[in-house]
């Protein structure tokens, strides 16, 4: 029997430092020091940039390890894209200099040339072969297991050719994999975890060769869900009960890369492996049809690209294309695994900060706002974008709706809201903030359902104007937005077609912030806020972010507030994210058939060490 092991991470950088310890003191320092006392072994290790960077920062000690283990021979690297992107979603040069970036830290960390590698989320696509032929990136480290299919396509190495390119692919165990998965989804304990590791070791041939690749993340999420008391226990166990197996059998310890390789193939398309979360989706681009936020962040660098490619000839332009935009769409930004980027504010925030930044020097540069015009949400309506000193927004016909508003000075989109997980990839669309409701004789009609026509009022695009006219309704009702230098003003006018006794106006705001507290205006006490009735100013205060949201109107009016959490085991544990925040502004008005009511709600953001 031959027998190739490893391990590998995916922790990005927006996880807290407490996984990387974890993983170290759990996971690294046992099994690579176990490696180091058995000079007959062969461990392979793929590990992310950032965990690498942690390493390099706070613990050179396992650098230098790693380093010795390599030199020796008793250790392999494996490579990857450096901000673990998305393959398919670049273009051939942006994904080999994202491979290359990689190749070259592991050079120059433990001065070795990896020769194979391996990508994040296992989604695969056959045009990266020409890629990695062009790299002299021999293997391809994957499981074979097709999230689509739900069974294992082919268990031993074999090549693979697409337009003249060749590399090995190199699968590895998918019955670990299951079994590993299975204990860090809480359905098995740790024993019951080694038990079926050492069952299955039991069916193996005397002439087998078997590549074990096991998750790191998975064993730290598994670590985590303390409810069985023998998880108290070392997790680098699940190591020993391998390796103890290995040598009962008498295995030959090897890396993949020695494996025989037994006849050709051809790995389509697709989403492959244990490593996320993928429900029902029939392909990782699924997640675009299913999820409209996602889409939309898509669609947002997608068009980005698009204006970039146009004035490459700039210098500062140019620098963005190359190097800023492939870093904009990682994979933890879409994908659910133990560290559930998707849910993590830090890594939507430094995805918007990226953005921002590189919209910020193409206002400086180009006629940016030539480009204001685009269907980001693919919902068959013209988003715009309108723009000030301090504020941008993207409007949506949809409601006569904002769908993003980024404050420029704190490069941040405050409305980014989060979507709930389920296994199943439920259909999520987009929160809508400034969409209205309007209530009165026990009907309720949602704007949100209805495409406004729209209106650009200005060259400068700070001023626009929804208008809602529809037959079937019993009123009008005219948008109109201001985004000046300190503030944005939206007055909406309500044209009564019949009596309209007892109604109500409401707004909704959506906030993405994690952190911040709330108070009236002319009230120094902060408050917990359920409903507030009868007021004319609210703010949103956040010391975490240095600034607060000030509304105001002059028009007296009630808040309610609506928070949406999450709770999700992973890496670090159990942990709760803030999906988002709904706050609902409520105007009362009583208008007679052929009269109006006006509406308005001002918005304005300061840094708090400037307040008065």
């Amino acid at each position: 029997m031959k027998i190739a092991l490893g391990m590998y991470t995916t922790l990005s950088f927006s996880v807290p430092s407490a996984a990387y310890k974890r993983a170290l003191s759990l996971i690294y320092q046992p099994v690579l020091k176990y490696v180091y006392d058995r000079e007959d072994v062969r461990f392979s290790l793929y590990q992310s940039s950032a965990m690498m960077n942690f390493f390099s920062d706070e613990h050179s000690e396992v650098n230098f390890l790693i380093s010795t283990l390599v030199k020796r021979g008793s250790l392999r690297l494996f490579t990857g894209m450096a901000n673990q992107s998305i393959m398919s979603l670049y273009t051939p040069r942006e994904r080999a200099n994202e491979i290359e970036k990689m190749t070259t830290m592991i050079r120059k960390l433990y001065s070795y040339k990896a020769q194979s590698a391996f990508f994040y989320g296992e989604v695969w696509s056959p045009q990266v072969v020409s890629t990695l032929s062009s790299l002299s990136i021999a293997n391809v480290v994957i499981s074979t297991y097709s999230q689509r299919d739900k069974k294992e396509l082919f268990s031993q190495v074999k090549v693979m050719s697409e337009l003249g390119k060749k590399v090995r692919i190199c699968p590895f165990d998918d019955n670990i994999s299951r079994i590993i998965s299975s204990f860090a989804q809480g359905e098995t304990t740790l024993e019951e975890t080694k038990e079926r590791i050492r069952e299955y070791f039991c069916t193996l041939s005397p002439d087998a060769e078997v590549f074990i690749f096991l998750y790191i993340d998975q064993l730290l999420e598994a670590y985590n869900r303390r409810a069985f008391p023998d998880l108290e226990d070392d997790i680098s166990s699940v190591f020993l009960t391998i390796f103890e197996e290995a040598d009962k059998r008498g295995a030959e310890y090897s890396f993949v890369e020695n494996f025989t390789q037994k006849g050709k193939c051809y790995l389509d398309s697709g989403w492959y492996g244990r490593d996320a979360y993928s429900g029902n989706l029939s392909s990782f681009c699924d997640i675009f049809v299913r999820n409209s936020m996602c889409r939309y962040v898509l669609n947002r660098v997608l068009t980005l690209n698009e204006i970039l490619q146009m004035n490459k000839k700039d210098r500062d332009i140019k620098k963005i294309s190359e190097n800023d935009l492939p870093t904009m769409l990682t994979g933890p930004l879409f994908i659910y695994d133990p560290q559930c980027g998707p849910l993590r504010s830090s890594e939507r925030m430094a995805f918007w900060k990226k953005l921002i930044v590189a919209e910020k020097t193409l206002y400086s540069k180009t006629d940016f706002q030539a480009h204001s015009v685009n269907d980001y949400e693919e919902a068959g309506y013209t988003n715009y974008t309108g723009r000030s000193e301090n504020y941008s927004l993207v409007f949506s016909p949809l409601g006569g709706s904002v769908v993003e508003l980024d404050l420029l000075k704190k490069e941040m989109n405050i409305v980014d809201s989060k979507s709930h997980f389920d296994k199943s990839f439920l259909p999520f669309s987009i929160k809508h903030s400034f969409a209205d409701t309007i209530r009165f004789s026990s009907k309720v009609f949602k704007t949100k359902y209805f495409a406004f026509d729209a209106n650009v009022l200005n060259r400068q695009k700070t001023d626009f104007e929804f208008i809602l006219e529809r037959d079937e309704l019993p009123f009008s009702l005219v948008k109109h937005y201001k985004i000046r230098s300190q503030t944005i003003t939206m007055e909406s006018t309500i044209i009564a077609k019949q009596d309209m006794e007892d109604a109500a106006y409401q707004v909704n705001f959506y906030l993405s912030l994690d952190d911040f507290s709330l108070a009236q205006i002319d009230q120094k006490m902060l408050m917990m806020l359920g409903s507030l009735d009868n007021v004319r100013s609210f703010r949103i205060q956040s010391s975490s972010y240095g600034f607060e949201i000030l509304f105001t109107s002059t028009q007296s009016f009630s808040i309610s507030q609506d928070v949406k959490k999450q709770s999700q085991y992973t890496v670090l544990g159990l942990e709760t994210f803030n999906l988002y925040s709904k706050f609902t502004f409520s105007f009362p008005y009583s208008i007679k058939k052929g009269e109006s009511e006006t509406f308005r709600l001002i918005f304005r953001s300061q840094d708090l060490k400037n307040k008065e």
